[in-house]
């Protein structure tokens, strides 16, 4: 947790589960009263590639506010209130937004517009740009310098064009809200800053895209499993969720890596077990594994036969070393002995 916490850049999102809460009384006549909706946190270092699940029982600011207290640096979000709430008297936290969000309220106005208009397609015309400057960043295989660099000179003056068009239609719109396409200027206008904040980092993504990949193993779960069997259910998945997130991060199968820590577990004192979290875990050779256990089992043999080779300092116990060796034959023909 403290490695996530410490980068200066994070992502964050959040997902409802269901909850069988046994303390809360059931109302008559209706279902899944004992049911509650709990929340998974999660919180991403998308250039360290670790994620952390937080069950929390609430959707309310005091997540983040346990979760983050000690956080300082650029935290990227969908532009939920409560983290504009938890971070407005936080001076070492920057909240930026996400552009995919804020198309996707343009995106729905166009699906939803009985005739396509020029004014409907032209945002998300110009968004596509902003798109395309970063697949270029990422082709050219810029480093976080010259990705800066890069969107200074093509996407600054984009964002410009884009802002004061946005400007004039919503006066162009007055006091109408209720209309999807100035919901969604509405959306933009209001998080405007925090949308551009991404020109002036190369670390920072132009969306939280990368962490909403990692919430869809819980949605997927949430699916099949329904609900945790209790507070202290959710949160063991969380941790779940965490471990083999980070795996998928790094390319690692998570039965290989669980299947690989459970068997060394045991070999590893308290203040090593850092070592076999996805992040750091490296595993050991499937040969030097077989070695080691042929190894094994030769002396284990060895040690049993012990008490039949001392006893032929006495020639009367010959008989006795051949019993034992016959009792061994088997394990000994299948080492080639």
């Amino acid at each position: 947790m403290s490695e996530v916490l410490s980068t200066g850049y994070l992502q964050a999102d959040e997902t409802g589960v269901k909850v069988i809460d046994k303390q809360k009384e059931a109302k008559k006549g209706k279902k899944d009263t004992k049911l509650h909706k709990g929340w998974y946190w999660l919180y991403q270092d998308v250039t360290g590639k670790k994620v952390i699940f937080d069950y929390q029982k609430g959707r309310g600011r005091e997540g983040p506010s346990e979760m983050l207290k000690d956080f300082k640096g650029y935290l990227q979000t969908d532009g939920l209130e409560v983290y504009e709430l938890f971070a407005a008297d936080k001076l070492h936290i920057i909240l930026l937004c996400c552009w995919a969000h804020a198309r996707r309220y343009f995106e729905k106005a166009r699906d939803l517009a009985k005739k396509v208009t020029p004014d409907l397609e032209h945002p998300l015309l110009e968004i596509q740009k902003l798109y395309a400057i970063e697949r270029h960043c990422k082709e050219m295989d810029f480093d976080y310098a010259q990705i800066a660099a890069y969107r200074q000179q093509h996407a600054a003056p984009i964002l410009d064009a884009l802002h004061q068009w946005m400007k004039q239609q919503r006066i162009k719109w007055g006091n109408i809200n209720k209309l999807p396409f100035v919901e969604a200027l509405n959306y933009s206008l209001k998080r405007w800053d925090k949308l551009c904040l991404y020109l002036k980092d190369g670390r920072l993504g132009i969306d939280n895209n990368p962490i909403e990949n990692s919430v869809r193993p819980a949605v997927i779960g949430r699916r099949n499993f329904l609900f945790a069997g209790s507070h202290q259910a959710a949160q063991r998945n969380a941790m779940m969720y965490s471990l083999y997130g980070t795996c998928k991060m790094h390319g690692i199968n998570p039965l290989t890596w669980t299947k690989d820590v459970l068997q060394r577990l045991h070999t590893y004192p308290k203040e090593d077990l850092w070592q076999l979290l996805p992040q750091h875990w490296k595993p050991i050779e499937l040969e030097e594994t077989d070695q080691n256990d042929q190894k094994q089992e030769e002396a284990a043999i060895a040690k049993r036969l012990l008490p039949y080779q001392r006893s032929l300092q006495n020639p009367h116990n010959t008989r006795k070393y051949k019993k034992g060796l016959a009792e061994n034959q088997p394990e000994l023909a299948h080492k080639g002995c």
